[in-house]
């Protein structure tokens, strides 16, 4: 046995003195790290959220100031609306124009308006009032959406358009969706109500 240490095979080891303040060092270091990728890691969801966004648009054949435009109408409550906006557009289609109302009669709310040449019309729209009831049609297709579950797209046949059910959240009465086509088959209207999606904020 040897004074002051430990013996492990005929050697001996002796404590060393840790001197005081080295264990917070190394707690700072460890908490500075820590924050900084905490930092990253944020930057990288606003990067990818933005990124996201852009994406979205893009496909629904949105610029910059028009994504920014519909992002901004805002409900009674003060919130910002969540714009649901088609993923998918039938070949030929393009975004002519965009109505939004931002005011509180019958809105706030927004059309996407896309037109294809022959008197072909797709729109989508969401608003928070002045909406009506009783749809006929000859034919009735079902659409199972990621946001708004199962509802109903009506074609009448014989005027050659479609309009599906007012769709929105479970939890709020208002707003509400539904998109409307002529000149367009009822299918291409489902895929069109199944590839709607929220623009990322």
């Amino acid at each position: 046995m040897i004074k002051g240490g430990v013996k492990f095979g005929g050697l001996s080891r002796v404590g060393r003195f840790k001197p005081p303040g080295r264990n917070e060092d190394s707690m700072k270091k460890i908490i500075v790290i820590g924050m900084a990728l905490l930092a990253i890691s944020l930057f990288s969801m606003q990067a990818f959220s933005a990124d996201q966004k852009s994406a979205q648009g893009k496909a629904a054949q949105l610029n910059e100031a028009q994504v920014k435009d519909l992002m901004g109408i805002k409900l009674k409550d003060g919130t910002y609306m969540k714009i649901a906006i088609p993923i998918y557009i039938p070949s030929g289609f393009v975004l002519r124009r965009i109505n939004t109302n931002k005011t509180f009669r019958f809105g706030p709310s927004y059309e996407l308006i896309y037109e294809k040449p022959g008197k072909h019309s797709l729109t989508v729209e969401g608003t928070n009032g002045g909406i009506g009831n009783g749809i006929g049609a000859e034919k009735k297709y079902t659409c199972k959406t990621a946001l708004f579950g199962t509802n109903t797209l009506y074609w009448h046949q014989k005027d050659d358009y479609f309009i599906t059910e007012w769709m929105k959240e479970s939890s709020r009465e208002f707003p509400v969706y539904h998109v409307t086509g002529k000149g367009l088959a009822p299918q291409e209207g489902v895929k069109v109500t199944e590839s709607l999606r929220f623009l990322s904020r």
